[in-house]
């Protein structure tokens, strides 16, 4: 694995250790490696945007560990990240919760292939690989209602993503929607959403860095009854 200096990565290691959320070398190794890897493939196939390239550590990376800063989570889950794209959040949650099965869905094939590449040799073995639509995914038998925990970082409104993801999630899922400014402005007002027990908005204020609390971007947790 790669190990170097990377200023933008030990600045996010500052800030996650400010928030209580303290990595394994080994762990940390592997998600460096991951985004060098990221990075490389991305000039080639469009994962993220690369005008974010030189960001990808605070605005990607750090964004997509937030939750596990936030949010209460049990051991030993399956989740799912819908709408995957560049495997974010998926896969540094998979390198930093090994407990966990992370199953990365999207529907573009492209997508998939090479996110594959991405972590080609990096023993992570908690991590799958799913193409398909949601709402087509989810009549499989081997995936429906499967999920208690869902991710989505991908832009949509949480009345589609609700919709898209009914049949992948177990009765009592929590979804957690990663969202940025008013709720008010969504078409579909998220508490209103069929079977919506409880909706918490996570504000991301981190210790060390506040650029998310700034541009109101937020978790939202959405749980299911």
């Amino acid at each position: 694995m790669i190990n170097h200096i990377n200023p933008k990565a030990i600045f996010v290691r500052e800030i996650l250790e400010q928030n209580d959320l303290f990595i394994t070398e080994d762990q940390w190794q592997c998600l460096e490696t991951w985004v060098d890897r990221l990075i490389e493939i991305n000039s080639r196939i469009n994962l993220i945007s690369r005008k974010q390239t030189e960001v990808v550590w605070l605005h990607h990376i750090l964004h997509s560990i937030s939750p596990l800063i936030l949010i209460d989570f049990p051991t030993d889950i399956d989740l799912c990240d819908f709408g995957t794209g560049g495997g974010l959040p998926g896969i540094p949650l998979a390198i930093l919760r090994p407990d966990w099965q992370v199953f990365l869905l999207d529907s573009r094939q492209k997508k998939i292939s090479a996110i594959k590449e991405t972590t080609d040799g990096l023993g992570c073995v908690n991590l799958h690989f799913i193409v398909g639509r949601g709402e087509e995914v989810g009549l499989d038998p081997m995936y429906n209602n499967r999920f208690q925990w869902l991710t989505a970082r991908a832009v949509s409104a949480i009345g589609n993503l609700e919709r898209w993801t009914r049949d992948l999630r177990d009765k009592e899922a929590t979804l957690i929607a990663f969202k940025g400014g008013d709720l008010e402005n969504e078409e579909v007002a998220p508490a209103q959403l069929p079977n919506v027990d409880r909706l918490v908005e996570h504000p991301i204020k981190l210790n060390g860095y506040f650029d998310f609390y700034f541009d109101k971007k937020k978790l939202v947790e959405i749980k299911f009854s």
